[in-house]
C-alpha cells in the first residue's frame, strides 16, 4: 500500500519516458509565459556573474557600437530565441533628449 505522501511525490515527478506532444506542451516552461500578460514597460534587473573577459568584451562592444550593454544583451537573447519586442531594443538614452 502506497502512502498518500509518497503518492503525492510520485505524481509530481516528470515522466521517465519521452513525452508525446501533449505532455511536452504541458511541461513546456515557455507556454507558461506565452499566455501571461505582462506590463512590458516595467523594467526589472537581472544579475549574472560572468567571467571578467565577458564583461570586458561587452564593454568594448558597447564602446565600439555606441549601444548600451543592455541593448547588446537583449539582442543576443532575441537571437537565441527569446521573445523580445523591438521597442525594447531602442536605446532609451536617445529618447530622453
Amino acid at each position: 500500500m502506497v502512502s498518500k505522501q509518497l503518492e503525492s511525490i510520485i505524481s509530481s515527478m516528470p515522466l521517465a519516458t519521452v513525452p508525446g506532444k501533449e505532455e511536452q506542451e504541458k511541461f513546456n516552461p515557455r507556454s507558461n509565459y506565452e499566455n501571461t500578460s505582462y506590463d512590458k514597460k516595467k523594467i526589472v534587473k537581472v544579475v549574472a556573474a560572468v567571467p571578467e573577459y565577458i564583461k570586458d568584451e561587452l564593454q568594448e562592444k558597447a564602446r565600439t557600437t555606441g549601444e548600451t550593454e543592455k541593448t547588446i544583451i537583449l539582442k543576443a537573447l532575441k537571437a537565441y530565441g527569446f521573445s523580445i519586442d523591438d521597442d525594447a531594443l531602442v536605446d532609451q538614452r536617445t529618447l530622453r533628449k
